[in-house]
């Protein structure tokens, strides 16, 4: 019963569609809700993508006896993974203050309420979720996307280009790159979608950002030829060579 299968499924937060991939590691304990094997099997199934059983399983257990914590963090985070964003608020308005929420529980509300754009409330649970796990970079890239969502260009642009500063990452240069397509700097989105793809340049959905950056901003033909020689140039040199002039 001490056995735990660990839960660690890339996410892709619908929304504006405010696209936000998010790894959210988890636990999901091996307990309760009847047989173990039982559960084991809903777990599997949840990180395959067939989450019902799991949710249905919470959702009937949840009206025989109390969850615990990790129950509830697993109703929220297979629920934001199903796209339920009603239904992970509602789970969380239930829940809170009657059970200590792990961080992922409490940051996929925050992503659900990202989505519902209630960004007041999503930006104080993303504060929450990095209170209980400090310095989370999945959750601090949350935090600043919902920042610029919500109209704090400035205070997100200034977080982004911090952690690109800490760390050049392809994920913290998508994040800058996101903040500068809010703030309508569809330039500087391209340079950091170049950068990004320099890092990287087998990854299939740093190169789709990048023809997409390049498309809105105008750039010709033969300048979206160029994206496929970002895997063994410089960023620098492929920003010379798009715009000479600049």
């Amino acid at each position: 019963m001490g056995q735990r299968l660990s839960i660690n499924k890339l996410i892709f937060y619908h929304g504006a569609k405010l696209s936000l991939f998010l790894v959210v590691p988890g636990l999901l304990p091996l307990q309760g809700m009847g047989a173990t094997s039982l559960y084991d099997s809903q777990v599997l199934q949840a990180r395959s993508g067939n989450y019902q059983p799991l949710l249905d399983g919470l959702r009937l257990e949840e009206r025989r006896r109390p969850l615990n914590p990790e129950q509830v963090a697993d109703w929220l985070q297979v629920a934001s993974w199903a796209g339920h964003d009603d239904e992970v608020v509602s789970v969380w308005q239930h829940f809170q203050g009657r059970v200590s929420i792990p961080a992922r529980g409490v940051a996929a509300a925050a992503q659900s309420l990202r989505n519902l754009r209630r960004w007041a409330s999503s930006l104080s649970l993303w504060d929450e979720a990095l209170r209980l796990s400090p310095g989370n970079d999945d959750y601090r890239m949350g935090k600043i996307k919902t920042l610029a969502d919500g109209r704090k260009e400035w205070q997100a642009r200034d977080a982004a280009l911090r952690l690109v500063k800490e760390h050049l990452s392809p994920a913290h240069l998508q994040t800058l790159s996101y903040v500068s397509l809010r703030q309508g700097k569809t330039w500087d989105q391209l340079l950091s979608d170049t950068r990004a793809l320099a890092l990287v340049p087998e990854d299939k959905t740093v190169r789709q950002n990048l023809i997409t950056s390049l498309t809105l901003n105008r750039v010709s033909t033969p300048a979206l030829a160029l994206a496929d020689e970002v895997a063994t140039r410089c960023w620098s040199e492929i920003r010379r060579r798009i715009w000479p002039h600049r």
